[in-house]
């Protein structure tokens, strides 16, 4: 039986982890530097000095986030080398990020960081352009400097600007990228993706419907797109650039995750009729949820919730779930966390139990409530 564990079970270990390191002072603590890590990325953090993300003065006075703010948001607060706690612990770590407060005009995004239990990195999706320096500094203060695996969940920019568009391949080696190869009209240069990894001498693969690898112990299955239905092709429009969105399972022993890039509702339906109809539905139903589009009203439909069933349902971007979403989760026993009120969130896994915890204290109590529910039923199915 599988197990939602709270924060602390693995401080010992990552107490043993953090001695081989070097910090850098900051006014609000300290960032802690992994020992080896590339001097070069290493830098980022060099003038780093962490500023309250509430803190009034990060705004000028005119309301707009100064630019010492973006320089100095906070990053991750768990400063370990997670490639080697992953190691040492045989865990998978999911490192779900945040904008803190970066201004956009909207959503800023998804990026999730995941470490495997031998040690290597995937990193899925990068948020948008302005995203990309504070992403950066992000995986610095997490000791990682080499990205095994980089993911386009799909052709968006704010799921791949923070690297299309920035210095992110100046400052971190990148071994293999992979994109749905589906295109999206709208961007000046379709092809940015393939393009920019072969400049820079990285290999660039399509993952579609039945693809299968593994990363250690570690088993990935891409349930989506359909290669012969819209890998090579051009979208145009958000419902139908979304609808390419890359949707891949990992297992590792008995826990397994699900991503779903930006899926919309009529997708969502089409994917579990097509999955039924092959014999493979149960593949939707995993302990671990990145949400689709950000948790927003336009996915997540009753279907795809009860067909997954999730112990756990992220949604990062800097938009709060909606009421109605969220009550879907929580019939279902689903613990929702969102960086608009959580923050940062990291999630650790030894292939049994599931261990959360997230960088803020919620400041609001409307979903208590249905917290109280998704508990009564987490309660009842352990119960069995």
């Amino acid at each position: 039986m599988k197990r939602i564990l709270f924060a602390l079970s693995l401080i010992l270990l990552l107490c043993l982890v953090s001695c081989a390191s070097a910090k850098v002072e900051s006014s609000k603590g300290s960032v802690t530097v992994a020992e080896g890590l590339d001097p070069k990325v290493a830098s980022l953090l060099s003038n780093y000095k962490a500023i309250d993300e509430f803190d009034n003065k990060r705004l000028s006075s005119t309301g707009v986030v100064t630019t010492a703010y973006l320089q100095n948001a906070p990053l991750v607060p768990w400063n370990e080398n997670a490639r080697e706690v992953a190691k040492q612990t045989g865990t998978m770590r999911y490192y779900f990020f945040t904008a803190s407060g970066l201004p956009s005009s909207g959503k800023w995004g998804d990026s999730c960081l995941i470490v495997f239990p031998n040690g290597q990195t995937m990193l899925i999706d990068a948020g948008v352009s302005g995203f990309g320096e504070h992403l950066m500094r992000n995986l610095a203060a997490l000791g990682v400097d080499y990205i095994d695996y980089l993911m386009f969940s799909h052709n968006h920019d704010d799921h791949s600007f923070g690297v299309l568009y920035t210095d992110f391949l100046s400052y971190f080696k990148v071994g293999q990228c992979f994109w749905s190869g589906c295109y999206s009209t709208s961007w000046s240069n379709p092809d940015k993706i393939a393009e920019l990894m072969a400049e820079k001498g990285i290999p660039c693969s399509i993952l579609s419907q039945g693809d299968e690898f593994w990363i250690g112990d570690v088993q990935a299955r891409v349930l989506e797109p359909v290669k012969e239905e819209m890998v090579g092709k051009g979208f145009t429009g958000d419902e139908n650039v979304n609808a390419t969105s890359i949707v891949i399972r990992f297992d590792y022993k008995d826990v397994s995750s699900l991503f779903t890039g930006d899926l919309y509702q009529f997708r969502e339906e089409d994917i579990i009729k097509d999955l039924t109809a092959k014999g493979m539905v149960d593949l939707l139903d995993v302990d671990i949820l990145k949400t689709p589009h950000h948790g927003g009203t336009t996915s997540s439909t009753k279907n795809l919730v009860n067909a997954v069933t999730p112990y756990i349902a992220v949604a990062t971007g800097s938009y709060p779930m909606e009421i109605s979403t969220y009550t879907r989760y929580a019939k279902v026993g689903s613990y929702c966390l969102m960086d608009t009120l959580d923050g940062y969130i990291r999630i650790v896994t030894d292939g049994s139990d599931i261990d959360f915890e997230t960088s803020r204290v919620r400041q609001t109590t409307m979903f208590d409530n249905l917290d109280s529910v998704a508990q009564q039923i987490r309660d009842k199915n352990a119960a069995k």
